[in-house]
């Protein structure tokens, strides 16, 4: 499934790749609306797709449950648990740039907590609510 996301994500890089200036050295407002456009795509998909994966793993791993159980519990956990689902995706993002920042060898550390740290966030959040 994320596989085909990330196809859809391409497929929309590509069509957005028409509003680019066809000029070199043109000036920022002709660059305006790829931007705009293409940042608010962005922004939706991986809204969309972090929605979708950020309890679904676990789930699956864990209770053996088909893939569209595991999508839209995990949606539904994000959508009932908005604010802290913003800062739990700040921390991924602070993670993946600690990563990038350092060439790669930031990711050695940082994954494997942010995979720690999701394992709990699965058992508080969506274990907590299916146990009661």
């Amino acid at each position: 499934m994320l596989a085909v996301a990330m196809i859809f994500w391409m497929r929309i890089a590509a069509l957005l790749h028409a509003l680019y200036p066809s000029v070199q050295g043109a000036p920022l407002t002709e660059f305006l609306p790829f931007l705009v456009i293409g940042s608010i795509a962005g922004a939706v998909i991986a809204l969309v797709i972090f929605s979708i994966s950020a309890f679904s793993i676990p789930l699956m791993m864990e209770r053996r449950v088909d893939v569209m159980s595991a999508v839209f519990s995990s949606f539904n956990a994000v959508k009932s648990n908005i604010p802290a689902m913003i800062v739990w995706a700040g921390i991924i993002c602070g993670g993946i740039l600690i990563g990038f920042a350092t060439y790669g060898i930031g990711m050695l550390f940082t994954m494997p907590i942010l995979g720690y740290a999701t394992w709990h966030g699965y058992h508080a959040t969506i274990k907590k609510h299916h146990n009661t």
